[in-house]
């Protein structure tokens, strides 16, 4: 089960650059090719650090992902999360998740056998309680 408080997967450009190492997460659960499938652009972007937007004091850091060959064979990928959220959602839907959308956890507690969740539907306002045991 993924609860998540947003209504369904995000419309907004949030981020656009994917690790080799989630590219290599991504491979082993099979969704590689999709994501690969959408993707909108090169890495060839420098990152800038700064506090907020209006912040004067911006640090370069360089490329993002220059060439990481010594680390990983697999390239890393540029796909804006508006684009990718919908593939995660399909395939783990495919592999018989239960997601629910505008649904928000809002307490929880854990033992040695499980962690016990209270969630509540944004809309209806119902709660439930859930429980998922240690695997």
């Amino acid at each position: 089960m993924l609860v998540e408080r947003h209504p369904a997967t995000t419309v907004q450009y949030k981020f656009r650059g994917i690790s080799p190492r989630s590219m290599e997460i991504f491979r082993s659960h099979g969704v590689e090719d999709a994501v690969r499938a959408r993707e909108s652009a090169d890495q060839s972007y420098e990152i800038a650090r700064a506090l907020n937007l209006a912040d004067p004091n911006v640090q370069w850091s360089g490329l993002a992902w220059p060439d990481t060959s010594t680390i990983s064979p697999i390239r890393p990928a540029t796909v804006e999360q508006d684009r990718l959220e919908p593939i995660l959602r399909e395939r783990a839907s495919g592999l018989g998740a239960d997601i629910r959308f505008n649904t928000e956890l809002i307490d929880f507690e854990q033992d040695d056998q499980c962690v016990r969740g209270r969630i509540r539907d944004r809309s209806s306002g119902a709660e439930e309680d859930v429980a998922a045991r240690y695997r």
